[in-house]
């Protein structure tokens, strides 16, 4: 720090970086007064978002989102993605921060968004926002093919609402992007659809069905749609869990789920068949570990889909249910002889 030392009833000091890590500058007047300055060298970041994407039902309540970023005690900032904005599109909101801590919550309109959150030096990471309507879910709900000139084949998608008996209908945000058809029959509990990429951009297919169910599935031809999954080491690991079945007794009861997959950095993302009964979040920890945190919502049953956009995906067999009362012994205790 310069100067050493300063004189007048204000003065200014210049602290100059020499090492990373922390410190404090202690600064003292010759009348017992005393001001201390903390002060931190990078390297900083990255900026972490935890969890880094949310599924959320219009009508239903936030989620909250804590960012840290390491060696960085500045404040974060909260925007909608220039590409995939959600304030508006009515899709999602998010709250301001509260120290590291914010709530996105859902909007009027089904869709998929993103926020952006970054710190006061130029880094920022990206929450993926995953807002369905109704009891509809699709998976997976991203696809993205390389670029049109590689020839890329088309990909399927499924959409599952348990509660339609009717017909399902699709509309494209870019149909000069990609085109989607659905399987005869189009309607009933679950429907397949094929995507056809036709030029290199992003786009976005929303399901809509006859109960008032809504998902979105968004598509990049050529370049990422709005979740970038990343492999460490370009190649991808294989995707395990610990356990494929959860007991849950009682609804806000929570139980978690180890998820691992060697060289990828995610995002992993999480798809419940019923968001009424189980609810998933995925946090990354970290050299391809994940925890999948699964949330009891309703009493009754419900899949959740883990996908890491590569490999074949893993469902986790949820099972919302009171635990038995206990029942006193009709039988009557003997006497002791």
């Amino acid at each position: 720090m310069s100067p050493a030392s300063s004189s007048g009833p204000s003065a200014n000091f210049t602290v100059t970086p020499v090492n990373s890590g922390s410190c404090t500058v202690s600064i003292d007047d010759n009348h017992g007064g005393q001001a201390q300055v903390g002060v931190t060298v990078g390297p900083f970041g990255p900026v972490a978002p935890s969890p880094t994407s949310v599924s959320l039902l219009v009508g239903g309540s936030g989620t909250g989102v804590t960012v840290s970023e390491s060696n960085y005690s500045g404040p974060f900032f909260e925007a909608d993605s220039a590409t995939n904005p959600c304030t508006s599109a009515n899709i999602a909101t998010i709250s301001p921060s509260t120290g590291s801590s914010y709530t996105i919550s859902p909007g009027t309109s089904a869709g998929n968004c993103a926020f952006v959150i970054s710190d006061d030096h130029g880094q920022n990471a990206e929450v993926q926002v995953f807002v369905t309507a109704g009891s509809m879910t699709v998976a997976p709900n991203t696809i993205q093919f390389g670029d049109i000139a590689s020839g890329p084949t088309p990909a399927p998608f499924i959409a599952q609402d348990l509660t339609n008996t009717g017909l399902y209908t699709t509309s494209v945000s870019n149909p000069a992007v990609a085109s989607v058809v659905c399987s005869v029959p189009c309607s009933g509990k679950i429907a397949s659809f094929t995507v056809q990429p036709l030029s290199d951009g992003m786009t976005s297919i929303l399901v809509s069905d006859a109960a008032g169910g809504e998902a979105a599935v968004s598509i990049g031809v050529g370049e990422a749609p709005l979740v970038v999954r990343r492999h460490a080491l370009g190649k991808p690991g294989t995707l395990t869990l610990s356990s494929s079945f959860v007991a849950l007794s009682s609804i806000g009861a929570s139980a978690t789920i180890a998820a691992s997959e060697p060289d990828f950095d995610g995002p992993l993302m999480a798809l419940a068949s019923s968001p009424r009964i189980a609810t998933a979040i995925v946090s990354a920890n970290g050299n391809g570990r994940f925890t999948i945190t699964i949330t009891a919502r309703g009493i009754g049953t419900a899949a959740v889909t883990i996908s890491d956009g590569h490999s074949p995906p893993r469902v986790i067999s949820v099972r919302v249910a009171p635990a038995p009362s206990a029942r006193a012994s009709s039988k009557q205790p003997g006497a002791i002889r």
